[in-house]
């Protein structure tokens, strides 16, 4: 939805803005900023890949490259979820 704050988190993000930034620019909480990380260990835990949450974490714990992740998802060998 485009009034939902996870979805303007995300594009300030994409547009360039930092995770501070972006966090304080939000009217309310951002909740996806701070469960990436739990949703992430959890995955990690159960041996399930979840590359998009990885990425997301990445981003936002890490101050990773929003464009080096999406290089990476891209990068991500072809083929059925489960694999």
């Amino acid at each position: 939805s485009g009034k939902s704050r996870n979805h303007a988190f995300g594009l300030a993000i994409g547009g360039g803005a930092g995770v501070g930034a972006a966090l304080a620019a939000s009217k309310g909480v951002v909740e996806g900023a701070y469960t990436a990380g739990i949703a992430h260990r959890k995955a990690r835990g159960l041996g399930i890949d979840m590359p998009i949450v990885a990425a997301i974490r990445a981003i936002v714990d890490d101050g990773s490259d929003p464009e080096a992740e999406i290089e990476k998802l891209l990068a991500r060998r072809a083929g059925l979820e489960g694999e």
